[in-house]
């Protein structure tokens, strides 16, 4: 059931069920991964552009690259 209260209203996520297991693994919530695939469809390399553009931003491999 829809309503009008944006905080409640969930947008579904289109992925495969490879995808979804893949970004169930990783702990990666779909809801948030840009969908590149036709359709809006969630693909492989979307979740893992999602954990790249995380880490990076989180700074977990600046350690590495100095």
């Amino acid at each position: 059931m829809l309503t009008d209260d944006v905080d409640t209203f969930t947008p579904v996520a289109h992925a495969a069920p490879k995808v979804r297991r893949y970004a169930r693994e990783l702990g990666v919530p779909l809801a948030r991964v840009h969908a590149s695939g036709p359709r809006g469809r969630i693909l492989i390399r979307d979740v893992q552009a999602f954990v790249r553009q995380t880490l990076d931003l989180s700074g977990v491999h600046s350690e590495e690259r100095e």
